[in-house]
């Protein structure tokens, strides 16, 4: 006899008893139970013999927890295999042998995601019709969540200031990560997909050590929803795709040329990788519909934690390894662009997150880029607090990059105990703390035709050139 036998396992390699299991031999037209029960764990036991398929359908009880299906092929040996099985759910375990009988083991991961990334990449390739753009017709658009084309990107230095101007080299650029739009069970839930962008040089082996992250908050979406009508439609609504995703993770064009759309646009994976740190990016996807609640479970300290865990379980999972090798992950960061800054006092001063060992121990630096002026001392007084708990809380890093200097006068004072300097553009630092005050006049000579632009656009245009440059240095500083 050949038999296949499942069972539902969860992140922690821990049998599961709470998933049925249905079968299907004619092509997943109709299913039925093959459930039984074997010290105290569910299992599905399914005799082979005389099948040539069969289709498997898991169905877990706890509805955070997706469902799912695959294609189990007999061999003529009795062996098992499942070509086509979706790698982040089904793991099948050698076949073993007594005599003429056999049995396949395969496991069924519990998860909370799923890849969405091809479904929405398409998407992403379809713009609505008042959404399209000549750059959306070229053939190279959007072959892939990473923009591939390689070349020379501008990436702030690391004096970050030469005399009164902010200053730029060139940096080769070779796309290396991998990117995955992971989809969150449930209807309701926020943030419903995550983008993560894991650098291959990042291991993903039996020793690999605990995976380090960046967690990054966009600026606050409900400000652009009347602007970009698709934000109504969460979670699919284009725009969340393109702006939030997208236009967050590459360069669209030069960020130097202020008369381009290129400021506008983030470069956060070519950022990371001038950096010479290898970390993952987490970008969770708000809801522009409810500016309250835009990060939903994000803003939770165990929640932000149980999402980071089950990314790392997942990125193993998808490369052959299907339980991690850690049961905690690394060093964390969370930094935030514009608005999207008021989010963080919130995650940091929470009651619940106060006390969890999350916001004590596991998250490790907080960077903040270009908030509006009047959350500037608020943000900084959130920041200490945060950075004064914790088991190595003198460890904790704080990083802070605007504009005005007037603002960040108090902040130069309460992280150095000493005045800020008169003049501005500067950069005062040690090793856990910085500001960097870069007003508008320090990036005409770096950004080309900026001065022409009028008092306002050239405002808009240096507040986005600080979320597309200087992740490059906060991450420099890093202990990644």
């Amino acid at each position: 006899m050949n038999t296949l036998v499942f069972r539902a396992v969860d992140r922690r390699g821990a049998f599961s008893p709470a998933c049925r299991f249905m079968i299907s031999t004619d092509e997943g037209q109709t299913f039925t139970p093959a459930q039984q029960a074997s010290a105290g764990h569910a299992y599905a036991s399914i005799p082979l013999d005389e099948l040539g398929r069969v289709t498997v359908y898991a169905i877990p009880d706890d509805p955070r927890y997706w469902p799912e299906s695959a294609v189990f092929k007999v061999l003529p040996d009795g062996a098992v295999a499942c070509p086509e099985s979706p790698r982040a759910f089904f793991s099948t375990m050698p076949t073993l042998r007594s005599g003429h009988d056999t049995v396949t083991v395969v496991h069924f991961q519990l998860s909370i995601f799923r890849d969405a990334s091809e479904r929405l990449l398409e998407k992403l390739r379809n713009p609505p019709p008042d959404r399209w753009d000549p750059s959306t017709a070229e053939p190279t658009w959007a072959q892939s969540w990473v923009s591939s084309e390689p070349g020379l990107v501008p990436i702030v230095t690391e004096q970050v200031v030469s005399g009164d101007s902010v200053a730029f080299a060139e940096f080769s650029y070779a796309p290396g990560f991998d990117v995955r739009v992971l989809e969150r069970k449930g209807d309701q839930v926020v943030p419903k997909y995550f983008a993560v962008a894991w650098p291959r040089a990042l291991p993903r082996d039996e020793g690999a050590n605990p995976t380090p992250f960046l967690v990054f908050f966009t600026h606050q979406l409900a400000q652009n929803i009347n602007v970009l009508p698709y934000l109504k439609q969460y979670p699919d609504g284009w725009d969340y795709f393109y702006t939030s995703l997208y236009r967050y993770i590459n360069f669209m064009g030069d960020p130097l040329d202020a008369a381009s759309d290129g400021p506008y646009t983030r470069g956060l994976l070519p950022q990371i990788a001038a950096s010479g740190k290898n970390l993952v990016l987490v970008l969770p996807v708000p809801n522009a519909n409810d500016k309250d609640a835009e990060l939903g479970d994000a803003l939770d300290a165990g929640m932000m934690e149980a999402f980071l865990l089950e990314i790392q379980s997942f990125f193993f999972k998808e490369a052959g390894l299907f339980r991690s090798p850690n049961p905690y992950i690394g060093r964390v960061a969370l930094g935030a662009f514009s608005s999207g800054n008021n989010h963080i006092p919130t995650f940091l001063t929470r009651h619940r997150n106060v006390s969890h060992r999350f916001c004590r121990d596991t998250l490790r630096e907080v960077y903040c880029f270009d908030t509006t002026s009047d959350v500037v001392t608020g943000w900084a007084g959130s920041a200490l607090r945060w950075a004064s708990s914790g088991k190595e809380h003198t460890q904790k890093m704080i990083r802070m990059y605007g504009t005005n200097p007037v603002a960040y006068a108090p902040v130069h004072q309460a992280f150095f105990a000493k005045h800020a300097p008169a003049v501005a553009p500067y950069v005062s630092a040690h090793s856990r703390r910085s500001v960097a005050v870069l007003p508008e006049a320090s990036w005409r000579r770096a950004a080309v035709q900026l001065k022409e632009m009028g008092k306002k656009p050239e405002q808009q245009i240096v507040h986005q050139l600080i979320c597309a440059s200087m992740l490059t240095d906060a991450l420099r500083r890093s202990e990644f």
